[in-house]
């Protein structure tokens, strides 16, 4: 793990201590599970998965600017494009 000295602290710059949490990996998979929800979630489920993040390692703000710029806000890529709500819901559905 790398560590920066600031002042008497050291910072943890490199994330693969905190991927092995189970908080993390759960909002991450939540993260990469924003296409299957209905469109007009999708931001809120962003921002309360990228809160819990951030409160864990601020380190996570590029990975999370970097989902940002390019699903959600001024998107790179429109939602249209790439959600699967739609297409999810219109299937046949068992019983069993």
């Amino acid at each position: 793990m790398k560590l920066v000295s600031t002042g008497g602290r050291s910072l943890s710059i490199d994330l693969s201590e905190e991927l092995k949490k189970e908080t993390v990996k759960r909002e991450i998979a939540n993260i990469l599970s924003l296409p299957l929800l209905p469109p007009n979630k999708i931001i809120a489920a962003f921002d309360d998965s990228a809160d819990i993040l951030q409160s864990i390692n601020a380190n996570f703000e590029k990975f999370l600017n970097y989902i940002e710029k390019t699903y959600l806000i001024n998107a790179q890529f429109n939602s249209l494009n790439w959600n699967h709500y739609t297409n999810l819901s219109d299937r046949p559905r068992t019983n069993n």
